[in-house]
């Protein structure tokens, strides 16, 4: 038998990942592990082992950490991995809660971790009695990285509005400059977004500056106190927590982001390594246990 076919039958594991500066040294410390970022339909094999559509393989469980920009794919997948119970981190049930934003939103506002007005629109087009003062935001659809959101400033945006499918979520606009806190595991990190391109400091394109928290104000660590709230609400390992700071360092939540770049800096991507070198060996240890 060939090396090469020897070495794809040994792996076992899949890590689903685009933050290829992290996954990819780890994937290749491991001849059980491969790596893609290409989103693939997930089929059970007659075996009971699984396989990416239209790929010869045996997959016994996965790391899921992958922002596909499919919505139906990412659903449908994530439901056949918590609903068949097959190895998986973060957790596929967990997941997909998390992939309806608007929910995300909703249990914010419930929780009390939203301090500004949010409406929530189910219709094709936005009624007069829920428009508020502008500029204001109109965020539609699950998708990250600025798609999706339109800045409302005159009465022309308003007619110009494209027609919507599902719920939408209106918000004040917020002047000020663009904050995450990435969470990895028990480390912290806050990072500052600036984009001269986009009032969407945070999107494709943005220069991102990863600052020291013990220098940082009281304000500021009042902004990670918040995200701290956040993050235990949902209680996944891995997340960024978006924010707006304003001139008086009053800060605005903004959004929940379950899959937020873990390749920023040495210092993240280090961080980012040694979690999920420790869930790789999990998955590997509950896929073993049922063999």
């Amino acid at each position: 038998m060939c090396q090469s076919l020897r070495r794809q039958m040994k792996r076992r594991f899949l890590f689903m990942s685009g933050e290829w500066s992290v996954s990819v040294p780890l994937v290749l410390q491991d001849e059980s592990w491969m790596h893609t970022n290409i989103a693939r339909e997930i089929v059970k094999n007659p075996d009971g082992s699984y396989a990416r559509l239209n790929i010869r393989e045996n997959l016994e469980g996965l790391i899921y950490y992958a922002s596909v920009d499919n919505e139906k794919l990412r659903r449908s997948n994530l439901e056949r991995l918590a609903r068949e119970n097959v190895p998986c981190w973060p957790n596929p049930g967990k997941l997909r809660m998390l992939d309806d934003r608007f929910e995300v939103l909703k249990r914010c506002v419930d929780a009390g971790l939203v301090d500004h007005e949010v409406n929530f629109v189910t219709f094709g087009t936005l009624p007069h009695s829920r428009r508020p003062e502008r500029p204001y935001v109109l965020k539609i659809g699950n998708t990250h990285q600025g798609e999706g959101k339109i800045l409302i400033t005159s009465y022309e945006d308003e007619q110009a509005l494209p027609p919507w499918e599902g719920i939408a979520s209106v918000e004040p606009f917020f002047v000020g400059e663009s904050y995450r806190v990435l969470f990895i595991g028990s480390d912290e990190f806050l990072l500052r977004y600036v984009n001269d391109e986009s009032w969407i400091k945070n999107s494709l394109g943005a220069d991102v500056e990863q600052l020291d928290i013990s220098s940082m104000s009281k304000s500021f660590l009042d902004v990670i106190a918040h995200a701290r709230k956040v993050r235990d609400l949902f209680d996944l390992e891995v997340c960024g927590i978006d924010y707006v700071v304003d001139e008086h360092e009053k800060f605005h939540f903004l959004e929940y982001n379950c899959f937020p770049g873990v390749g920023t800096s040495e210092e993240i991507a280090s961080s980012a390594k040694r979690l999920f070198r420790q869930k790789m060996d999990i998955v590997v240890s509950e896929a073993n246990s049922r063999t």
